[in-house]
């Protein structure tokens, strides 16, 4: 190949571009030049193993040229030269993070806010049971989902980033869970599904964040609602030792359920695996947390049943505020549920 040619070449690319000889630049394109590669002079700048190289051989290098800009330079062996052609290097963005899904769930927030002031400015103009009102429920019940997904992303947000205070404090676990499931169970029942609960005999005072364990509870609820063949669900607790409990909730699913699925929480894990819905790594983190675990398993009939473990704490915490208040009472399972629950259960004139 002829000089002339190379210049040829190197000129074709349109941008920065070199070309080598014995160390010594050969041939050289405006742009390179106006970078400081000037044809007969040494290469300055370059890494020092950059030399000849067997035919055809190509080599990657970051460069940091006048003005503190990073280059990249990708060589290409021809011949006796060494061919080189300069692009700018762009500058990488950072993905999301936990600050990202804060933001996110703030706008969510900020939306279902205008929304439900919207709503309620037209319920007085709403007859009881003609189809605006059922439109207006139906808009409700979106609101409320919007509402769930907002809470999601926040507090896996904390959780993940280990900014959530666990705030333990003295609680009656039995009571407290026949609580939910009075609340979530008649709700469940216009979603045509039967919610049974089974308790310990004796109730004993425990030192849990009950709020964020009680989110754990309604998203498995919600779950095993949202796949339910035979329309039962059961919700079993336990005791576990001096100071632990385990929550079983167990329903025949619709369908099987993904095999990868089942190996995620095939074991106890410190961390939530990847890949999993927000709610579902919820729940493992809130668990990992709380000195416990999240496991599936399902027997041949094809009940699947969610085991959900935590510890008690030796005493209350300190800490009586948190940076995420968790929505509690039946306002917090009509948000939990609303992926499950008919229209109905929304109406203006109700909730509003």
């Amino acid at each position: 190949m002829e000089l002339s040619e190379l210049k040829t070449m190197l000129e074709l690319s349109g941008g920065a571009a070199f070309a080598l000889e014995g160390g010594r630049i050969c041939a050289a394109t405006p742009e390179a030049e106006a970078l400081g590669f000037v044809p007969g002079e040494a290469a300055l700048g370059l890494p020092a193993e950059m030399g000849p190289e067997a035919p055809g051989a190509i080599c990657l290098k970051t460069l940091k040229l006048a003005g503190g800009k990073t280059w990249t330079l990708r060589g290409m062996a021809l011949e006796n030269w060494l061919l080189c052609f300069l692009s700018p290097e762009k500058p990488r963005v950072p993905g999301p993070n936990e600050n990202s899904l804060l933001h996110a769930a703030g706008r969510v927030r900020a939306a279902t806010q205008e929304m439900t002031a919207a709503l309620d400015g037209i319920a007085d103009y709403l007859p009881g049971e003609d189809a605006a009102s059922r439109c207006a429920a139906l808009g409700l019940r979106s609101v409320y989902r919007l509402r769930r997904t907002a809470s999601e992303l926040e507090l896996f947000a904390r959780l993940r980033s280990g900014s959530y205070n666990l705030n333990r404090q003295s609680c009656y676990p039995a009571s407290r869970t026949a609580a939910l499931c009075g609340e979530a169970g008649e709700l469940l029942r216009e979603a045509g599904v039967r919610l049974r609960c089974e308790l310990p005999e004796r109730d004993a005072v425990a030192c849990l964040d009950w709020p964020l364990l009680e989110t754990m509870l309604r998203e498995l609820l919600t779950n095993a609602a949202a796949h339910c063949r035979d329309g039962e669900i059961t919700l079993r607790l336990s005791r576990n030792g001096r100071n632990g409990l385990v929550f079983a909730v167990s329903n025949l699913w619709d369908a099987p359920l993904p095999e990868e699925l089942f190996q995620r929480h095939g074991e106890e894990r410190e961390l939530a695996p990847e890949g999993l819905g927000l709610g579902l790594s919820v729940v493992s983190l809130g668990a990992s947390l709380h000195g416990g675990s999240m496991m599936l398993s399902r027997d041949e009939e094809g009940r699947v049943t969610a085991l959900l473990s935590v510890e008690g704490g030796q005493g209350s915490d300190q800490s009586v505020r948190s940076l995420i208040q968790l929505p509690g009472g039946t306002e917090a399972t009509l948000e939990a549920l609303s992926w499950v629950l008919p229209p109905h259960c929304y109406r203006l004139e109700d909730l509003l």
